[in-house]
């Protein structure tokens, strides 16, 4: 009797134990996340990122991403890339002779492409404040901005001269020493990780996906550094650095994060197709004017005159062939109808580009042109 007793009450502490991991995970708050391109790096001297001459005579194309997570408790746009002023045809070089960089496009068009508007964020963050990380940071005005409190002194702090104009407008202020959970549930989660600048951090979010994702600030710049552990010779402290990758990595190992190095193009494309598969968001209709020449294409936006390089399916050939038939010059471009998305691909430099990526040809119009 005792040991039927004894085995109902093991199959109920299991049963319960079983229910209460159900309700966890159906209870579990969905999380969205967005990437964004806020400018391109041309890195002229890569011997800037070491302690050392190893990447002397070297370059490097860097991608400048910021990131929009929804949250049912409220949005967080984390990182803010180039400021605005960048927005220009060609890339500026700036003084120091070390980096080339421009921006593609304005805060406001970037979150108008995935649904957003500037004053849809209750909550704002960045890895650091270097330039490259604060460009749109003054439109955040209306978000709360979630700084480590000693990163917030070293840029606006009471006993400095000159404080960062990038973040002067930002006056909602929530300081934080160390660690911070953002909605209280852990699905997104600030790590403080300083070294590149004495109050640096990193962003854990889980969007419920096989691996969670693990943003990585400015902590690493590219594969190699990760790999080899090197610090540049611009960082504040290099112990401390070097005792933040260490924290890093076993805390990517204990939640098997898919860590995304920030200004990689390959990790920006890496985290892209992580998404696409767990997005379920309908192809939007693009019209306008398609040239393709010699297994080459472009597509010019009737709406925003923007021009975009294609890729496809299948119906990128219909689209094609319809294109060689049609009667024109060479060079000569036709009015199309598709549908598909805008995404970032790989360009020959190994930067990144936005593209077209066509999911069905509609039609073709020979007589039409964008006005």
């Amino acid at each position: 009797m005792k040991k039927i007793l004894f085995l109902l009450l093991a199959i109920s502490i299991v049963s319960c134990k079983k229910t209460e991991k159900k309700v966890e995970e159906t209870s579990k708050p969905k999380v969205k996340l967005h990437q964004l391109v806020g400018g391109t790096i041309f890195v002229k001297k890569l011997e800037v990122f070491s302690q050392d001459s190893t990447y002397k005579g070297q370059t490097k194309e860097f991608t400048d991403t910021y990131y929009v997570i929804e949250h049912p408790k409220g949005n967080l746009m984390w990182d803010a890339g180039l400021p605005e002023q960048f927005v220009m045809p060609e890339p500026f070089d700036e003084p120091s002779g070390v980096f080339r960089i421009q921006r593609p496009d304005s805060l406001a068009n970037q979150l108008n492409s995935i649904g957003f508007k500037k004053d849809d964020f209750k909550y704002f963050a960045m890895s650091h404040s270097h330039f490259d990380h604060t460009g749109h940071a003054n439109y955040m005005k209306d978000a709360t901005w979630i700084v480590q409190e000693n990163e917030y002194n070293s840029v606006l702090g009471d006993s400095l001269k000159t404080k960062n104009p990038a973040v002067a407008a930002l006056k909602n202020v929530k300081k934080i020493k160390g660690d911070y959970d953002v909605f209280g549930d852990g699905t997104v989660v600030i790590k403080y990780m300083p070294g590149h600048t004495v109050g640096h951090q990193v962003l854990y979010v889980d969007l419920g996906l096989e691996k969670p994702i693990l943003l990585a600030g400015d902590l690493y710049h590219f594969k190699e550094n990760r790999e080899h552990k090197r610090v540049p010779s611009f960082n504040y402290d290099v112990k401390q650095t070097l005792e933040s990758m260490e924290k890093f990595e076993a805390f990517a190992k204990e939640k098997n994060a898919e860590v995304i190095i920030q200004h990689s193009p390959q990790d920006f494309l890496k985290l892209q197709e992580i998404l696409a598969k767990n997005k379920t968001s309908s192809p939007k209709i693009f019209e306008g004017e398609f040239v393709y020449v010699a297994d080459a294409a472009s597509f010019t936006d009737c709406k925003t005159g923007k021009i975009y390089s294609i890729t496809g399916n299948e119906d990128y050939i219909l689209l094609q062939k319809a294109y060689l038939n049609a009667d024109h010059e060479t060079y000569e471009p036709e009015w199309v109808k598709v549908s598909g998305e805008l995404k970032m691909g790989e360009k020959m430099n190994g930067g990144l580009e936005e593209q077209l990526v066509i999911s069905k040809f509609i039609s073709l119009d020979e007589n039409k042109k964008c006005n």
